[in-house]
């Protein structure tokens, strides 16, 4: 396996135990992710200004709907970035995961993955287009998708990306948030799973817990690396630490 087939979720505890024991991962609508750039949709200025109000509506239907249905699982290329553990695993007391993408199943075409790139160039990855019979649509243009600001260039972040209508929503939509936000969950194989790095915050008491899932899963007879970060004693910097638990993939 090479480094670009194995990338990182960083996540909290309990959310990494319900990933483990489940064998699902969520994969999150473009409307939900955190930085508003994202989901941001754009007009041909003289398009907009040639709009009816009724054509303004069907727009915003699309562009809505756009939003909810892409979905996007974001990954790391490093899992020991001081940074990600704080802001995505809950202060160093959450969980990496290291997932074999591909063995995951995870990809749908050559074009819904790959690494984000970063720069001060806003680029609009989506815009509303009329077409001859007058409806209005989205038309993503799907690089957008693996683009953003440079002030998120420490996330290193690799995207998988299931585009709206390369899916079935009645598959996948198993739970739902307080505000009725459908959650979408997809198979995340037990062999995909092929690291297991506890945060630094992490207590033996939740380290065992997620020995005993992996246990239960077999994934300890399978060699999956289990580690928990220790830190440096010279460098602001953590080490994942195979030793902490004891395990050695026996």
């Amino acid at each position: 396996m090479n480094n670009f087939d194995l990338m990182y979720k960083y996540t909290s505890c309990e959310l990494a135990k319900q990933i483990l024991a489940d064998e699902r991962i969520r994969f999150t609508q473009l409307a939900d992710l955190n930085d508003p750039f994202e989901h941001s949709v754009d007009y041909e200025w003289k398009l907009e200004s040639e709009m009816t109000s009724e054509e303004r509506a069907s727009a915003g239907a699309s562009i809505e709907a756009y939003r909810q249905e892409t979905l996007v699982l974001s990954l790391s290329a490093n899992p020991l970035n001081l940074l990600m553990w704080a802001h995505y695993a809950n202060n160093h007391c959450g969980v990496v995961l290291g997932i074999d993408w591909k063995a995951a199943a995870l990809e749908v075409d050559s074009h819904t993955h790959g690494r984000v790139t970063y720069s001060d160039i806003r680029r609009h990855h989506q815009f509303v287009k009329r077409l001859e019979d007058r409806r209005i649509v989205v038309r993503p243009d799907q690089a957008g998708l693996f683009h953003k600001g440079i002030h998120w260039a420490y996330e290193e972040e690799f995207r998988v990306i299931l585009p709206s209508g390369s899916w079935q929503r009645s598959q996948h939509a198993e739970l739902s948030k307080p505000d009725g936000t459908p959650i979408y969950l997809f198979p995340l194989p037990t062999e995909a799973v092929q690291r297991v790095i506890v945060g630094a915050r992490v207590g033996r008491g939740k380290r065992q817990e997620l020995l005993t899932i992996l246990d239960t899963k077999g994934r300890r007879a399978k060699a999956t690396e289990v580690a928990v970060c220790e830190m440096d004693p010279f460098r602001h910097a953590v080490f994942p630490d195979q030793v902490a638990w004891g395990y050695t993939g026996e």
